[in-house]
């Protein structure tokens, strides 16, 4: 269910992300402030240099949110331009839930630098040590325009990884200006098995509507 409150939050995340651990950067909101949203208490960024991926990972024992920065250099502004359309890499594993897994595609920029020098298995592996330590503890995933691509990723491969282990109501995902990440194969095989996404748009906004 879509919870207002919820968005609003983590929507000063997706914004801080772009300022958070960047050499002359200040952030609007001092990070304490940004982290008794939730009462997190751990913080930490992991990033992918080559494609200029940024996360940032904060955490209590009762809940973590995973933030993807969007589009902030040269570097990921040519990710966003890869636009043609590669097999979906995990396909396979999806197809006894949705008949259309075979036929999933998805944008290669994005693809590729969610995998690129396994920045994915870093964020999965954290994810899955994470609900190791804390059982009860419920996962966020956001994230801002290409940070939404990332992020809409994540949360699917977070549905492979915790298969079995994670209640319907411990996953959520909330994009903004998100780009549509693959062919109508992918979202139906996405809307089958993730619980709970939210994609929050502009209607004048147009990287909601690419790459067509």
């Amino acid at each position: 269910m879509f919870c207002f409150e919820t968005c609003v939050k983590l929507c000063y995340w997706c914004e801080h992300i772009y300022y958070y651990d960047e050499p002359g950067c200040e952030m609007r909101l001092p990070l304490e402030q940004l982290m008794k949203l939730y009462d997190l208490e751990h913080v930490q960024v992991m990033r992918e240099e080559e494609s200029d991926a940024k996360v940032m990972i904060a955490w209590s024992w009762k809940m973590c949110v995973i933030c993807f920065r969007g589009t902030a250099s040269l570097k990921a502004a040519c990710v966003d331009l890869k636009a043609m359309l590669k097999p979906y890499y995990n396909r396979e594993v999806w197809r006894a839930e949705s008949k259309l897994a075979r036929l999933a595609a998805v944008h290669h920029g994005f693809q590729w630098s969610w995998r690129h020098q396994d920045f994915n298995r870093r964020v999965l592996d954290w994810v899955v040590s994470y609900r190791q330590k804390h059982p009860h503890g419920k996962v966020l995933v956001t994230g801002h325009s290409l940070g939404g691509a990332h992020a809409t990723l994540c949360t699917l491969d977070i549905m492979h990884e915790l298969h079995g282990s994670l209640p319907p109501h411990h996953l959520s995902c909330y994009t903004f200006g998100a780009p549509r990440v693959g062919n109508h194969a992918f979202a139906a095989m996405y809307d089958k098995v993730v619980y709970e996404t939210w994609n929050v748009v502009n209607c004048n906004d147009m990287v909601p509507l690419t790459p067509k």
